[in-house]
């Protein structure tokens, strides 16, 4: 069962810059959602601190997948809290999106 969490505007306005981001959140949760393999997609703010604990108590994952070499607090928190669960941590490399479909190099192109 694959549930994947859709970073909110916010977070991506916050993370990337104030021009960010260029998809609305509710979008980009569509366009997950249906992607054959996923299950569930959770589109939620990132409000609080306790969010991370919020989402591994609802949804109670057996692994949990982050971006590697992230150390923002999200990412620091999820950490502790797997090891602290006993949940799996698997940290992914980022995936390489084509060129023509990466939003940074687009919005570069788009001010050239």
């Amino acid at each position: 069962f694959l549930i994947v969490n859709v970073n909110s505007d916010a977070r991506v306005k916050w993370k990337k810059g104030e021009t960010r981001p260029v998809i609305p959140g509710i979008e980009r949760a569509e366009l997950v959602e249906s992607i054959k393999q996923v299950d569930q997609v959770i589109y939620e703010e990132f409000s609080n601190e306790s969010y991370v604990e919020e989402l591994l108590d609802r949804v109670q994952p057996d692994i949990l997948v982050i971006n590697a070499g992230e150390t923002t607090p999200y990412t620091v928190k999820a950490k502790e809290e797997c090891e602290r669960r006993g949940i799996e941590l698997i940290e992914q490399e980022r995936i390489i999106v084509p060129s023509t479909l990466d939003t940074t190099r687009i919005i570069e192109k788009i001010r050239r």
